[in-house]
């Protein structure tokens, strides 16, 4: 009994030791065989994928459910050959019928010795102490003879082996195959799931492209794509495609390449409505996937046009409404723009286009304020297009300037992603020139003829949008004789006390004698004023030229007297018609005198006859008021004194009876003839007032008579007196040849010279021969 105890611990030390060896060379058969079996789903996956993303360019998605199947394929390898045989080791006993069947000679010997050596004291004090060491000494004999680890099967390891070598034969050949740059991407692209491209032939740019990586198309606007060929890619291909994603009914898209560049490619699309992804492909080669985002257009939501008029107008800042104008701005203001943006801005410009043709003439850039919504710019007077007139010699006339200076503005924004204003807001200014003074200047009380000591009669008036600063009456002469010829400025007290001003009349006259004219000459009168306009003027308006010829008195009384026959003339017209409308209305009242109601031919007739009997007055008024000039003519021209017989006679006798006739007498007849054109059914009304009319012709005929007996009779005192002009005129001629000759014989008889030497006398200064009487 004491033997066979003694003797278990033995043999559990000996069979302890041989399985310790057999786990352990378990272990590794496990670790081995897990490692030939992962090594081999590893390179199924890495190889399958490969082949797949190189040749179907996997995006980030699908490399990533690539990934992710391979680590779970892997992992589940792992655990099936790794993981969990390890957990589930086979016990002692199990490890030893393993060997036993290793071993079939051992006949349970082992197993038996290893159940023994584990039974209690108490179990053993049961049992037979001889059969208990004769199996424990069998048992341990046959653990001391037998090779625990090689119960396991060697093909098997060394299959795992070989499998592993393989494996990585098969790994490093097929990376060697691919090369560095191959290897390093796809683990990079599936590994890392980086967006590293595959070496490839043709490199893509992609126009638009955001640093973030995206395109930004405007919503619902029609976008054009533009694809560039890399200059360094080893190939230029003749087709690029365009995917997208998601498909959608959409499908590749072929691109057009551009004529200017070989290396261009572009598509268009007529509007976009929703979000894609879209990649350029040319046979193996690809572009990485885009993201096309929809953007609104940067748009002008507020603007304010404020106009600084120049300081000259006194005029305060002007607001104009934001339409499409054009907006009149006068030359010299300071145009502002203030304004926000439906979107933060990158930049921003103002536009100063040709009104009509396709051509830029400055440019301006928006100042945009912190918020990058806000924005402004000032338009100062020298940024506007055009040449601004220097002198009136050079300036161009203002419709000339003013459509030069139409300028068409356009507002342009670019927000932060690049886009730009799909539709820019536009307006027009239409630049003024500062209009010169309206002048204006009439003569009063003469005629085209004036003599040399005459009174002009001036009446001006002279209006500006702003201020008038001077005014001055420019006088020009020209005359027969050069040395006659003259220019002078006048001022007027009259317009130098009320300016400056922006309205100013005047009231005056010019006294010529001042300007010792010498007739025949021609005098021309223009008015010029001046305003204050320091941008493009000043300007200088004129007044229409005035012209009057300065004669002598004796051509001016010719003159006089020529347009006196012909108002005689004209008023004996008068006189022989007021005759021929007498026996007219006789007529038609002997016609009509028994007449119960007139007919409508002689109604008719009667309203002729009063129409031409208002004619009658209205022509002798103008005569009246022409010959009335005449006698303003004579007053300012100094012919007579003031209230002189001429005048007198003129008035008295001619004037104020012609005007009596014009006002009172001639009405009183047209009113008879109206009188018995209402009466025409009424026969006693009628015939009165007929009578009436006819005794009204009857004294404005005798009336006329008078009147042109009055003008033949001023009209031959007219004659007389220039006849008496002329002769005075001649009496001073001989006079004045005869003191010349007289002081030259004096002369020539101090200074010794004969009498042959004498001068000749010019022809036609000689005087005539003395008469008999």
């Amino acid at each position: 009994m004491s033997n066979a105890s003694a003797e278990l611990p033995a043999l559990s030390q000996t069979v302890a030791q041989g399985l310790l060896a057999l786990r352990r060379r378990m272990v590794l058969w496990v670790l081995l065989d897990g490692l030939a079996q992962v090594g081999l789903t590893a390179l199924i996956w890495a190889t399958v994928d490969f082949l797949l993303d190189y040749y179907f360019y996997l995006d980030v998605s699908q490399r990533a459910i690539m990934l992710a199947l391979g680590g779970v394929a892997i992992a589940w390898r792992a655990w099936r050959r790794w993981v969990r045989p390890l957990l589930k080791m086979p016990t002692d006993d199990a490890l030893c019928l393993q060997v036993e069947r290793r071993y079939p000679h051992l006949a349970d010997r082992l197993i038996s010795a290893l159940q023994f050596s584990r039974l209690s004291a108490a179990e053993q004090s049961r049992m037979s102490p001889q059969l208990m060491q004769a199996a424990v000494a069998q048992g341990a004999a046959a653990a001391q003879e037998t090779r625990f680890p090689a119960a396991l099967r060697q093909q098997k390891q060394t299959l795992n082996l070989a499998l592993i070598a393989g494996c990585l034969v098969a790994g490093l050949g097929g990376a060697a195959l691919l090369g560095a740059e191959r290897t390093r991407v796809w683990a990079d692209r599936n590994l890392l799931l980086s967006d590293q491209m595959w070496p490839q032939s043709t490199r893509f740019l992609i126009h638009g492209l955001q640093p973030d990586g995206r395109v930004a198309v405007p919503r619902g606007d029609a976008w054009r794509q533009v694809v560039e060929i890399a200059e360094d890619s080893p190939e230029t291909p003749d087709e690029v495609y365009l995917d997208f994603r998601p498909v959608a009914g959409r499908p590749a898209v072929k691109l057009n390449r551009l004529e200017r560049d070989e290396r261009l490619f572009s598509t268009e699309f007529p509007s976009v409505h929703e979000a894609f992804r879209f990649r350029a492909r040319s046979g193996r080669s690809i572009s990485p996937w885009v993201e096309v985002v929809l953007v609104e257009q940067p748009a002008v939501r507020e603007l304010d046009l404020t106009v600084d008029p120049p300081a000259y107008t006194g005029g305060e800042r002007i607001t104009l409404p934001r339409d499409a104008g054009p907006h009149a701005v006068l030359l010299g203001s300071t145009v502002s723009l203030k304004g926000r943006a439906n979107k933060p801005l990158a930049s921003g410009r103002l536009l100063l286009l040709h009104p009509r043709r396709a051509e830029t003439w400055g440019e301006v850039p928006l100042q945009l304020d912190d918020d990058r919504l806000g924005f402004s710019v000032v338009l100062s007077p020298d940024q506007w297009p055009g040449q601004r007139p220097e002198t009136a010699d050079t300036a161009p006339s203002t419709a000339a300037y003013q459509a030069a200076q139409s300028v068409r503005v356009r507002i342009e924004l670019e927000d932060t992603v690049g886009l730009k204003s799909r539709r820019p807001t536009t307006f027009g200014l239409r630049v003024l020139l500062d209009r010169e003074p309206r002048v204006r200047l009439d003569l009063s009380g003469v005629g085209g003829m004036v003599t040399p000591n005459a009174r002009l009669p001036l009446a001006a008036e002279i209006e500006d949008d702003f201020l008038i600063t001077s005014a001055m009456l420019n006088l020009a002469w020209r005359g027969d004789d050069p040395q006659n010829n003259g220019k002078a400025e006048v001022g007027f007290e009259q317009l130098d006390q009320q300016l400056p001003a922006a309205q100013a009349s005047m009231q005056d006259a010019l006294e010529l004698e001042e300007l010792a004219i010498t007739p025949p000459a021609s005098l021309t009168l223009q008015l010029a004023a001046q305003d204050n306009d320091d941008v493009s003027g000043p300007h200088v308006g004129l007044s229409n030229e005035r012209l009057v010829r300065v004669v002598t008195e004796e051509e001016l009384r010719a003159d006089l007297l020529r347009r006196e026959k012909e108002q005689r003339q004209e008023f004996k017209r008068l006189y022989e018609e007021q005759l021929e409308l007498s026996v007219e209305a006789r007529a038609l009242a002997a016609d009509t005198r028994d007449a119960a109601a007139l007919s409508n031919i002689q109604i008719e007739t009667l309203m002729t006859l009063q129409k031409k009997q208002k004619l009658t007055a209205t022509n002798t008024e103008l005569i009246s008021t022409r010959l009335a000039g005449h006698l303003l003519e004579i007053a300012n021209n100094r012919l007579e004194e003031p209230d002189g017989p001429l005048q007198r006679r003129l008035l008295e006798n001619i004037i104020k009876p012609m005007a009596r006739l014009a006002t009172e007498q001639i009405p009183r007849t047209v009113g008879r003839f109206d009188q018995a054109r209402r009466h025409a059914a009424a026969a006693e009304p009628r015939r009165e007032s007929l009578d009436q009319a006819i005794a009204g012709q009857d004294q404005t005929a005798a009336a006329m008579a008078e009147i042109l007996s009055y003008m033949a009779r001023v009209e031959g005192y007219q004659e007389a007196v220039n006849l008496l002009y002329e002769l005075e005129k001649s009496q001073q001629g001989v006079f004045d040849l005869t003191v010349e000759e007289r002081e030259a014989r004096i002369k020539r008889l101090l200074e010794g010279e004969p009498e042959e030497n004498k001068t000749p006398e010019k022809p036609g200064n000689s005087p005539p021969p003395a008469s008999d009487e």
